[in-house]
């Protein structure tokens, strides 16, 4: 969002710093995987490419959130909730904390999705009085207000 915000030296600090320690052949390998998914429906590669990494490779911050993601696809909660404690332990600010609290609500743990929020909804209503013709934190604020509503007094989100 700090790039959609047009708050450039703030993205890029953030860029450097999650890049810093990245193995960028295996980021290009996760991507091309990802391609080869969306153009074949198969995660047949994806599958046999992660057999072959090594354990440091699959502990790696960058394969623990592709492997999260996989798991949230098959539906594997379980291994989601286990591998996004170990992206959280690596990463303690991740940037995707909403998409994965939304995640928590689909497989029915909207508590441990508005748990996983963290500070997340004070900062996102802090950012939006800070700049109210942000559309982005407009946007970002409504699903975090979605996934913390009332149910008795709301519609239900999940």
């Amino acid at each position: 969002s700090l790039n959609a915000s047009r708050r450039w030296p703030g993205a890029l600090a953030e860029w450097r710093r999650s890049v810093a320690n990245r193995d960028e052949e295996l980021v290009t390998q996760l991507s091309i995987l990802d391609f080869e998914f969306r153009a074949s429906g198969t995660r047949v590669a994806t599958d046999k490419f992660l057999a072959q990494c090594t354990p440091e490779q699959l502990e790696s911050t960058d394969v623990l959130v592709f492997r999260r993601r996989l798991a949230r696809e098959r539906g594997e909660f379980e291994e989601f909730k286990r591998l996004d404690r170990l992206v959280v332990e690596r990463s303690p600010t991740p940037a995707d904390s909403i998409g994965v609290a939304f995640s928590y609500g689909a497989f029915g743990d909207v508590a441990g999705g508005r748990a996983r929020l963290g500070d997340v909804p004070t900062k996102r209503r802090a950012q939006v009085e800070a700049d109210p013709t942000n559309a982005f934190a407009w946007g970002d604020l409504g699903m975090v207000e979605a996934l913390l509503a009332d149910p008795k007094n709301n519609a239900p989100l999940f």
